[in-house]
C-alpha cells in the first residue's frame, strides 16, 4: 500500500515537473525558483546516486532527476534574461554556487536528523519551494511561466506523498517539526494556488475586456451606414 501511494503522489510531481518544463518553453522564461531547482537537483541527485532509494523506489528519483536536468538546462537558457541586471556569467556562477552549497546541506540534514529517507531535508525544500513559487508570481505581476495544472500537481503530488509516510509511523521518522512541516507546505501550497487562480482570472478578464475594446472602437471607426446617423 505504501508504494501504490507513493506512486500516485509521484506521478503527479511527474505531471509537475511535465508541466513546468512545458510552460517555461512555452513562455521562454525560467518557470522554477532559482533556488528551488538548484536544490530539488541536489536532493534527487544525492537519492538516486550517493544514497539510493530502495530499488521499488529507485526508479521514481531517477525519473525525477532526469526531468530536473531538462528544468536546469531551461533555467541555464532562459535565466539570464530573467536577471538584466547581472552578467550571463555572474549568473551561472551564482547558480553553480547555489549547487555546490545545496549539496552539502541537503546532506547534512538527513545526517542530523538521522533520515535515511530524506524526509526533512525535502519538505524543508518543499517548503521553501512553495513561498518562492508566490515571491515569482508578484514579482513578475503575472502568470508567466506558471499554470494553475503545476500549481495543483504540486499541492497533490506533496500531500499525498506525505500522506504514504504518515500512515507507516513505525517505519518512518515522526516529529513534531516532520508534521509542521506538512502542514505548512499544504497552507503554502494552498495559498500559491489561490492567488495563481486569481491572477490566472485577472488575466482572462483583461484579455476579454480588451477584446471588447477592440470591437467598440471598430463600430465607432466604421463608416455609417446610408440612413443612419454616425
Amino acid at each position: 500500500m505504501f508504494t501504490g501511494i507513493m506512486i500516485t503522489g509521484g506521478c503527479f510531481w511527474y505531471l509537475a515537473y511535465i508541466l513546468i518544463i512545458r510552460v517555461s518553453a512555452r513562455d521562454r522564461t525560467i518557470g522554477m525558483p532559482l533556488i528551488g531547482v538548484a536544490v530539488n537537483l541536489c536532493w534527487e541527485f544525492t537519492f538516486t546516486f550517493v544514497e539510493p532509494y530502495p530499488l521499488g523506489l529507485k526508479w521514481s528519483i531517477t525519473i525525477w532527476f532526469c526531468l530536473d536536468l531538462v528544468i536546469v538546462y531551461q533555467t541555464l537558457l532562459y535565466g539570464p534574461g530573467q536577471f538584466p541586471k547581472l552578467s550571463r556569467r555572474t549568473f551561472y556562477a551564482a547558480f553553480a554556487l547555489a549547487v555546490a552549497l545545496a549539496f552539502p546541506l541537503v546532506m547534512a540534514v538527513n545526517h542530523s536528523f538521522r533520515d535515511p529517507w530524506g524526509l526533512y531535508s525535502a519538505y524543508f525544500d518543499n517548503l521553501m519551494f512553495s513561498v518562492m513559487f508566490i515571491a515569482m508570481l508578484y514579482s513578475r505581476g503575472s502568470s508567466k511561466g506558471q499554470s494553475v495544472g503545476i500549481a495543483v500537481c504540486k499541492l497533490v503530488g506533496t500531500a499525498v506523498v506525505a500522506l504514504s509516510f504518515a500512515l507507516y509511523p513505525s517505519a518512518f521518522p515522526h516529529s513534531p517539526l516532520l508534521w509542521l512541516l506538512w502542514g505548512s507546505c499544504l497552507v503554502v501550497d494552498t495559498v500559491y494556488l489561490m492567488a495563481l487562480s486569481r491572477v490566472c482570472a485577472a488575466e482572462r478578464r483583461a484579455a476579454g475586456l480588451a477584446r471588447q475594446s477592440w470591437f467598440t472602437r471598430a463600430g465607432r471607426l466604421a463608416p455609417a451606414a446610408p440612413g443612419q446617423t454616425p
